[in-house]
């Protein structure tokens, strides 16, 4: 009798090995994405917050001595940073007296907490100015997601790269050790089936150290018990015969 090939056991092997390979390598992926978003997250987080605070601690002495070129020049120098995408500062009454980069329309939004909540691919940020206690403004910021939403999409790739490169070699060396499996296996069924045909100088000549070997020989000692008896009781009834 014939066996498909997907009734094998060489499939169901394949495709167990395929299965578990592809639910760990998934999860494996998906958890080392998570990690790299968070950690770019939180480094993004803490840079900014960190810019932000020594920005309107500066910029707190340039409006109190009205020095605007001044601040000016400092926030220009800012903007060599490759991810601040704007600089707004505001006076008391919450009109601007600079602004760089963007579009400006980031003035009436509220700021984000956390980089996460960037919905608009730019992380909002804004602080109080004050100097000895005197509210003098405010400055409002905004980072760019871009390089970190890169940096994440980069590592999947090649976290998805690397995890398909481990299913496609795990398949090869499934498919390597199934057909010297089932090719051990057919060998042993077909001399189960000449032993029930009734040649019972079947021999399987199969010398490995392992599961197989051990069935190959325990099937070579059947067979010889098997034709033994049968040569006893052939002989037996030949005696009665006479």
């Amino acid at each position: 009798m014939k066996v498909s090939f997907f009734q094998s056991l060489r499939f169901r092997l394949i495709a167990s090995v395929v299965f578990i390979e592809i639910i760990m390598l998934s999860i494996m992926v998906w958890n080392n994405v998570e990690s790299i978003y968070q950690t770019h997250a939180d480094r993004l987080n803490d840079t900014a917050h960190s810019i932000l605070w020594q920005f309107s601690s500066a910029a707190g002495s340039y409006m109190a001595e009205v020095d605007y070129a001044g601040l000016q020049e400092r926030a220009q120098s800012l903007m060599q940073h490759n991810e601040i995408s704007y600089i707004i500062v505001l006076n008391t009454y919450n009109k601007p007296i600079l602004q760089l980069g963007g579009k400006f329309k980031h003035i009436s939004k509220k700021t984000d907490t956390y980089p996460a909540e960037g919905l608009d691919n730019t992380f909002d940020i804004s602080k109080n100015i004050t100097l000895s206690g005197l509210h003098l403004g405010k400055v409002l910021m905004g980072f760019s997601l871009q390089q970190m939403s890169d940096s994440i999409h980069q590592a999947r790739d090649r976290s998805v790269s690397i995890a398909a490169t481990e299913v496609i070699l795990s398949i090869i060396v499934t498919i390597i050790l199934g057909l010297g499996l089932t090719r051990n296996l057919k060998f042993l069924a077909d001399a189960a089936r000449r032993v029930g045909d009734g040649f019972y100088d079947t021999a399987l000549d199969i010398s490995r150290k392992d599961e197989v070997g051990m069935t190959a020989q325990a099937f070579n000692r059947m067979v010889a018990d098997i034709a033994e008896r049968t040569q006893k009781i052939n002989e037996s009834e030949s005696s009665v015969r006479l």
